[in-house]
């Protein structure tokens, strides 16, 4: 009998998950996200699914990663039913923004980024 997996698009790699695996963190995710998935609150489901797959010990930095980038296009398959084109527009949000936002929420999570918005914006206006 052979395992279901499934695989990640991912341009540098191609790592396959089971199924089983990818399912059971999308559940954990639905149990915590009480609302519909949309452009504007994607974010908050990427930083509950970081922080759900952190707790698994068995997997590491861009293997994380991956699995997160995984369940976040399994997750537009499963809730987004009727709308192909709709489907299409997050699951290309995902592919082309979701990696690199993952660094950028570690980078800041290990204070190896820090974001000091009045300075920004002191700059900006000249004060």
């Amino acid at each position: 009998m052979s395992k279901k997996v499934v695989t990640v698009s991912t341009i540098d790699d191609s790592l396959k998950f089971p199924l089983k695996l990818v399912e059971k963190l999308y559940k954990k995710l639905m149990m915590r996200m009480d609302f519909e998935l949309s452009p504007e609150n994607i974010t908050t489901y990427l930083v509950t699914l970081m922080q759900i797959v952190e707790g698994i010990k068995t997997l590491k930095g861009q293997d994380k990663k991956n699995l997160v980038i995984q369940v976040m296009e399994f997750l537009i398959i499963e809730r987004i039913r009727d709308d192909n084109i709709y489907k299409q527009q997050l699951s290309l949000l995902v592919k082309l923004t979701i990696p690199e936002l993952i660094d950028m929420i570690i980078s800041i999570d290990r204070k190896k980024m820090k974001i000091k918005i009045k300075k920004i914006f002191s700059n900006c206006l000249c004060i």
